[in-house]
């Protein structure tokens, strides 16, 4: 009989679960008279009429399959399937919180001394994709990789605060916000 291989999805960000499935061949795999291979195109194999592999890498992943018999080794059917797997989009964004914390359009204003806290608000569109933080606070060259860190200022002066988040690949995105301590 005829076989129908799919993988579902077949675009997606780095990393991601695919699912892969065969139909048709008149239920002989389903009886188990037939055994499937997988090849996923990254070096790595999986058998069954359903399964699943988590592609770790980006690019185009050409894979195949095969059906045998499992009686004689017959090959019963072949087939091709690819999956594209491209870099996540990161973009950074935060928000500034304290007691003396003010807002107009977009621009903050706290009081020196004030315990600040900075409010990541980072996204990107995979799940999966881990990020890493990079703040930079303007002043006597202070960094954080903290997710949400908190600073004080003690001098007034305006400070160009920027987060930097990185994911899996790379593709860094920063996102900055001036801060004006009074």
């Amino acid at each position: 009989g005829s076989y129908t291989f799919t993988s579902t999805p077949t675009t997606s960000s780095a990393p991601a679960l695919v699912q892969f499935s065969v139909a048709g061949g008149e239920n002989t795999i389903a009886l188990g008279g037939a055994q499937v291979l997988w090849n996923f195109g990254d070096g790595t194999t999986g058998v069954g009429a359903s399964t699943s592999h988590l592609f770790t890498g980006t690019g185009n992943f050409y894979g195949s399959v095969t059906v045998t018999s499992v009686i004689n080794g017959t090959v019963l059917g072949t087939g091709s399937v690819a999956v594209t797997m491209s870099v996540p989009t990161v973009t950074s964004a935060f928000t500034v919180t304290g007691a003396t914390v003010t807002q107009t359009a977009g621009y903050y204003t706290a009081s020196a001394g004030d315990l600040l806290t900075f409010v990541n608000g980072t996204t990107t569109n995979n799940p999966y994709n881990t990020l890493t933080y990079a703040w930079a606070f303007n002043s006597a060259s202070l960094t954080s990789t903290e997710t949400n860190p908190t600073f004080m200022y003690t001098s007034a002066s305006t400070y160009h605060v920027v987060l930097t988040s990185t994911g899996l690949f790379g593709a860094p995105s920063a996102g900055s916000r001036n801060i004006e301590i009074v």
